[in-house]
């Protein structure tokens, strides 16, 4: 499948997502919902990893790009970043340090219940 199949498949489920989330009675984002239904689709064999890799190896490859934006905003609050500096990297490393040992917590959590299934 080439590149540009492979991101048309993602971009449907994305779509998919989308409509679901519009049709839902309560708000839940569209996002979470489309890597659900790709989620499904991968486990369930539907979708197979190699009919995204190139796609995906893509995003990879390209990621620091993907960011340059998003990194070119925040040059414009520099005041506002410089007067709050201190909270800024307190809130940093506090938020980085509980997505470590929650990472390593689940990552352990998985390793015992497999080891448990056999």
């Amino acid at each position: 499948m080439n590149i540009f199949a492979q991101f048309s498949l993602i971009f449907a489920v994305y779509i998919a997502g989308e409509c679901i989330a519009s049709i839902l009675p309560f708000t839940f984002p569209a996002s979470i919902i489309s890597l659900i239904l790709m989620y499904g689709l991968l486990s369930t064999k539907l979708i197979k990893v190699h009919q995204l890799n190139e796609a995906v190896n893509f995003v990879l490859i390209n990621m620091g790009i993907i960011f340059l934006p998003p990194i070119a905003g925040v040059i414009n609050y520099s005041d506002l970043i410089k007067s709050s500096f201190v909270s800024f990297i307190v809130i940093s490393i506090v938020s980085s340090l509980l997505a470590f040992f929650a990472t390593g917590w689940t990552a352990q959590l998985i390793i015992r219940f497999r080891e448990k299934r056999g």
